[in-house]
């Protein structure tokens, strides 16, 4: 009773953590390829998914949500029922990636010398194909 007292009193004062969430949980295996392009971000799943193919696209540069039932942008919100779920966004050379749940890293990212950024994702890591 002790333990979970504590633990309550742990996360009122800490805050929840993405991060948290990331590190306690078991990756779910899935593949998937993430491109960013201009204002459009599109993935097509290979592995772990119940999509194929995805696209959205923003009036101006955004973040999108990844997870095993689609993609969404970030403002839109998260949905509670991912087995798998990350944020992707922009950044000056590529993109980076913030798990919320099912992968084994926290916050790896892409780097691209062109307008086209593709990347390789898994639950063990994010890659240049």
């Amino acid at each position: 009773m002790k333990s979970l007292a504590l633990a309550l009193i742990t996360l009122f004062v800490a805050g929840p953590s993405t991060e948290v969430i990331a590190r306690s949980a078991t990756p779910t295996s899935f593949s998937l390829t993430l491109e960013h392009r201009g204002n459009t971000w599109s993935a097509h799943c290979a592995i772990g998914c119940k999509w194929t193919a995805g696209s959205v696209t923003c009036r101006e540069t955004c973040a999108v949500i990844v997870d095993d039932e689609g993609m969404v942008t970030a403002q839109s919100g998260r949905r509670d029922s991912e087995t798998f779920a990350f944020v992707a966004e922009p950044t000056s050379n590529g993109w980076s990636a913030k798990a919320y749940v099912g992968t084994a890293w926290e916050s790896p990212s892409v780097s691209c010398t062109i307008t086209r950024c593709l990347g390789s994702v898994s639950e063990t890591g994010v890659s240049n194909p």
